[in-house]
This record gives C-alpha cells, structure tokens and sequence, in this order.
C-alpha cells in the first residue's frame, strides 16, 4: 500500500516527513534530571483516545539512561508495534521538557514550519495509520513499523495560522463529538446495568438480603447438582476422519453470551481439552476466570459439537428449564457464591465439583417458564437498544475519520 498524494489548496505543499520534523532526539540531547530522577513513558502511559493526555512517571536516571528512547519537548511518541500502532498509541507529549521512553515508539518532533498538534492529528489520521500497519514486517504478534514506512511519509503542509485554525477547529468538533460518545457509552452501561438488577430480581423476588434469602411460597432452595444430570467426555481423536464443532473459551461472546465462533476441526486435530460432550439445550459456563460470565446454551444445529474441558457442562434435569438454569449461572448472586470457592492467582478457576455446590431458588415449572419469558423480552429489547446505540457511536468515529480527511485537503 502506498500514500495516495491529492491535489491541495493554493498555499499548501507536499513536504517530506522528514524535511519539517525531526525522527529520534537531537545529539546529545540529556533530559532533565531532579533529584536522580528522570520522566519516563511506557506504553500503558500513552493515550490512545485523544491522543492528549498522556501520563509519565519518575524513574531512577541511571535505570533509564541506556537502552530506552530519548525524546524532547512536544515530541509526538508514535507506536512502532501491533497492537499498539492499531490501537492508535500516539500522543503529543505536553508538560516536561522530554524524557525517556519505550523503544517501541518512534519520537517525532515538529521543526519550526510545522505545529505539533497539526502533526498529531496527520499521524493518528485513519489513513496514515491504516498505511503504516500495512508496512508492518516481522513475525505475527511482534510486527514493528519500518523506520523508512515513517520517514518516507509526505505531510501537506498549510501555512504555520492555517494549521493552528485547522487543529481549533478539528478540537472544537472532537469535544462535541467525544460528549455525544460519552452520554452514548452511558446509555449502554446504564442498559446493561438494568438489565444486571431485572436479571437478579427475578431470582430475588423478596429482594431480602443473605446468603439464602426467604423465598416466596411455592420457592425452594435446591443446589445445581440436585437440578443437573451428569454428562460425559468424548474422545474425538478416535474418530480422525471425523468433523468436529469444537467449542472453547474463545468461542463465548460474553457480550451476549452466546456462542459465536466455534471451531471446525478433524478428530485428528482436535486438541487435549476437546472432550466435552454437548448435547442441544446444555449450559456451558467456563471455569477459568468464572468471573469474566463467558456462559452459554448450546442451541444445537452443528456436527458432532464437543467443548473445551475449560467448561463445566450443565445439562438441566426435568425439575428445570434448560433458559432459567442459563439465566441464573449469568447473575451476581452465583458470583458471590462461587468467590471463595475460586483459587489459583494466575488463572482463578473453580473446579466443576465447587460450582455445583452452588444453591439455586427454584420456583415451579411454570413460574420458571414466565421468568423466562420475562427476561428474553427484557434482553431482546436492550439488545436492540445496545445495537442502535452502537451503531450511533460508530457514526461518529466515523464523523470523526471524515473530518481528518477533510481537514488534511483543507477541507475544512
């Protein structure tokens, strides 16, 4: 992919990079030093939302002295490897007169024909962005951006008053446009927490406090493995020549909690962990890092499905409804039963034993069936509120790429 060069404005011109700005720190450039300490940035310091509010630290010079990147004043730090260059890690540094930085950043500092924000803004532009990580080289996961994919960018470059008006204007539209985001975002986590306390108060209906709670008449409090029957593991690498749905972690859109991407595999490439079996209506909640609500109901219509031993598989016995066993492994209340059940510090996980210890109020059939009810109604129309209002956020990140565009053709 190469840059596509447009005609410009009368005043404006095509410059080269590296003929307005400077890539890396002047020789011999020191930053300051106070009390034995320097600014240091690493990447979680960069902002990738505005690009403007970024954060820095104090470390010890001698600990930062060699073998991290230098750069100055108003230097514009722009990352060098996935997923950060995606990400849009690039910022203007404002506030200290330089410091020192990750290597995975190349400092870029404005010469005097060329505002620093002006430069910001051309570098987090969707376009040069997309360009640079179409250069990218190196093995997957570690791929950096070329030192020559940056250097050999050209910038059209307006007067020094016209790149100032342009990033006023282009600041004035963004802070209109990040409020609207901002009272949208909230709507979506106001829709889900709604949706969180209607989900728990159908298992509460007294809304009384404890551990097990008083119950309306006709309630019971049972455990999940009193409402479950066993299930089994299968051996898929039995059967080589066979098609395999594999279900994993990964598979679980936990947004919706459905499953979303499931793997299609031969029995002789199925994993060791593929030995679930999985039959239509079965509840899948994954163990590891239970707090993270990756569960599901397989709907069934795959071949031969099998799920990661990551899962406890939950198959309803006829005393519940496979939906209201589904809805409750997805409620805060389960959570807090199951958190001292939890161990492991690197990957916390219950075992399928502990989280069939767990208790569960159960009501009778058909007041299982009108809970149901209730809440699929309730979750299809959040889902359809959450759907509209992605889709208005997603207009604006796309105002606000239509507006670089426009703004880098003096457009604006």
């Amino acid at each position: 992919m190469e840059q596509v060069l447009y005609e410009l404005p009368e005043g404006w011109v095509w410059e080269n990079l590296t003929d307005v700005t400077r890539i890396g720190a002047e020789r011999g450039f020191v930053p300051e030093v106070n009390d034995g300490k320097a600014p240091f940035i690493g990447m979680s310091n960069i902002d990738q939302d505005t690009g403007l509010d970024s954060e820095y630290e104090l470390r010890d010079f001698e600990s930062v002295r060699k073998g991290y990147t230098k750069f100055q004043k108003n230097a514009v730090l722009l990352a060098k490897i996935t997923p950060c260059t995606e990400n849009n890690k690039t910022a203007l540094i404002q506030g200290i007169n330089g410091g020192y930085a990750t290597t995975e950043v190349y400092p870029i500092h404005s010469l005097p024909k060329t505002y620093p924000h002006y430069l910001l803004q051309f570098l987090r532009s969707p376009s040069i962005r997309e360009l640079l990580v179409s250069k990218m080289e190196g093995a997957t996961g570690r791929q950096r951006v070329p030192t020559d994919a940056v250097s050999s960018l050209k910038i059209p470059l307006p007067p020094l008053s016209e790149q100032k008006r342009i990033v006023a204007k282009l600041d004035a539209l963004f802070t209109r446009i990040d409020s609207a985001s901002s009272h949208l975002q909230q709507t979506l986590e106001l829709s889900n927490a709604l949706f969180a306390s209607a989900l728990d108060g159908e298992f509460n209906p007294l809304r009384n406090m404890g551990d097990l709670y008083e119950l309306p008449d006709g309630w019971e409090w049972s455990t999940l493995e009193d409402q479950t029957i066993p299930t089994k593991n299968i051996k898929p690498t039995s059967a080589p020549n066979q098609q395999f749905t594999y279900i994993d972690i990964s598979s679980i859109d936990r947004n919706i909690n459905q499953i979303a991407d499931p793997k299609i595999i031969l029995g002789s490439e199925a994993p060791s962990r593929a030995k679930k079996e999985v039959f239509e209506h079965d509840v899948l909640f994954a163990t590891t890092r239970p707090n993270l609500k990756n569960v599901a109901m397989f709907s069934g219509g795959v071949e031969s499905p099998v799920a990661s031993t990551g899962f406890c598989v939950l198959r309803a016995a006829e005393s519940i409804e496979p939906s209201f066993l589904f809805r409750f492994l997805t409620t805060e209340f389960l959570q807090q039963q199951i958190s001292s059940l939890i161990s492991g510090a690197q990957y916390p996980a219950i075992t399928d034993k502990n989280l069939k210890l767990t208790p569960i109020p159960l009501p009778s059939i058909n007041e299982q069936k009108r809970i149901i009810t209730h809440l699929d109604a309730l979750s299809e129309r959040t889902r359809t509120l959450e759907t509209a209002t992605q889709e208005k956020l997603n207009g604006l990140i796309a105002l606000k790429a239509s507006l670089l565009d426009a703004a880098f053709k003096g457009q604006l």
